[in-house]
């Protein structure tokens, strides 16, 4: 509001007002880029984490069925069953502690690697490196939990047997061969006997055959997820220079004639086009009397070349055309009234003036924008 009485006391007093902006107090600008960033790279990390609790597992079962008759012969020398669960919790505790003296040190290399690119994008410069304690103590925490947490279920399965069924293990589940999908694995013929084998292997410990495709799974979600947002940011970056079909823009401090402007700048060695675009701030009057915020709308020349916009709906502007006006496809997030077809009455340098919305097209920056001819801004 008060950004408002700005404007308007200014517009009275025949002063032009190119642009208003009203942050929110306490936000940086850049704060949504920043929050899109921190969200992948915390569904990665937590998808990560996950998968690391399979391996984890999967790896203490398959040492646990691999050492079951040791277990039988140090319960029937007088080991209790909490004696070996804390042998082998801390086996896992142990490998945890030598995973952090790797982990941690390439969490912080990485984690500064990080926070220069991201401040970079942002024109900020990160300071020296502080490790905070906080950071190092939660990866501790993490670090030991997770493989401790993980491999508590098959370290109590793995030692709840009894002396005479661990020492008489042959590594074939008693039960193995009464279900009805072991009489149906049985029953496969006519494939080459080290498939037979194998397959009958695979399915001889269905928890563990569980544990292992889980782990895959997560695995494979988590390297898909990787390219995805890889693809998917390269894919949104060409479509984004696609748009800008130019190499150079430069902004002049005061208006010029476009004519003479271009003309100085054909000059130039190495120069191949040039175009005058015109810009300015304009405010939709909506039909219920209220004002939209600050717009940015550009006027672009007849048969514009240095932009290719991608058309989501309607069409793009024609040579000669006055009144025509096109919107990026984010503009109807604020204005989701507008319809192709509509009358739009815009507020531009101080003068209103209606125009027809004739098109959409992909939005190549995330802040909104409007485009008409030159002529019709210029009026």
């Amino acid at each position: 509001d008060l950004a408002d009485a700005v404007r308007l006391r200014l517009e009275r007093a025949d002063a032009p007002v190119s642009f208003v902006l009203t942050p929110s107090p306490g936000r940086h600008p850049a704060q949504d880029l920043l929050d899109a960033i921190f969200v992948v790279l915390g569904g990665l990390g937590i998808l990560s984490l996950v998968v690391s609790g399979f391996l984890v597992a999967n790896t203490i079962a398959v040492i646990l069925t691999q050492q079951t008759r040791q277990i039988g012969v140090m319960m029937a020398v007088g080991a209790s069953r909490l004696d070996i669960v804390t042998l082998f919790l801390g086996l896992v505790g142990a490998y945890a502690a030598l995973a952090l003296l790797i982990g941690v040190p390439g969490a912080i290399l990485g984690g500064r690697g990080l926070a220069v690119f991201v401040t970079g994008l942002v024109n900020l410069d990160p300071g020296p490196l502080v490790v905070d304690g906080r950071a190092i103590a939660l990866m501790a925490v993490v670090g030991l939990a997770v493989p401790l947490a993980a491999s508590l279920v098959p370290v109590l399965r793995g030692t709840g047997v009894t002396v005479h069924a661990a020492i008489r293990y042959t590594g074939v589940a008693e039960t193995y061969g009464h279900g009805r999908l072991d009489r149906v694995i049985a029953a496969i013929h006519g494939l080459p006997r080290p498939v037979l084998l194998a397959l009958r292997n695979a399915f001889r410990r269905k928890g563990r055959l569980a544990l292992t495709l889980a782990a895959l799974a997560f695995g494979s979600a988590v390297a898909m997820t990787v390219f995805t947002v890889r693809d998917g940011l390269l894919a949104e970056m060409r479509a984004t220079f696609a748009y800008f079909h130019y190499d150079v823009q430069v902004d002049l401090a005061r208006p010029v004639r476009s004519e003479a402007a271009t003309a100085v700048v054909r000059t130039v060695p190495g120069v191949a086009a040039a175009e005058a675009w015109q810009y300015a701030t304009a405010l939709r009057l909506r039909p219920d009397g209220t004002e939209s915020g600050a717009l940015t709308v550009f006027g672009f020349p007849a048969d514009v070349r240095t932009v290719r916009p991608t058309i989501e709906t309607g069409r793009w502007l024609i040579s000669g055309e006055g009144r025509a006006l096109v919107v990026t496809a984010n503009l109807l997030q604020d204005e989701p009234d507008l319809r192709l077809g509509d009358t739009v009455r815009l507020k531009v340098r101080g003068r209103t003036a209606d125009f027809t919305l004739v098109g959409t097209i992909r939005s190549p920056t995330m802040q909104p924008a409007l485009y008409m001819s030159d002529g019709s801004l210029g009026e």
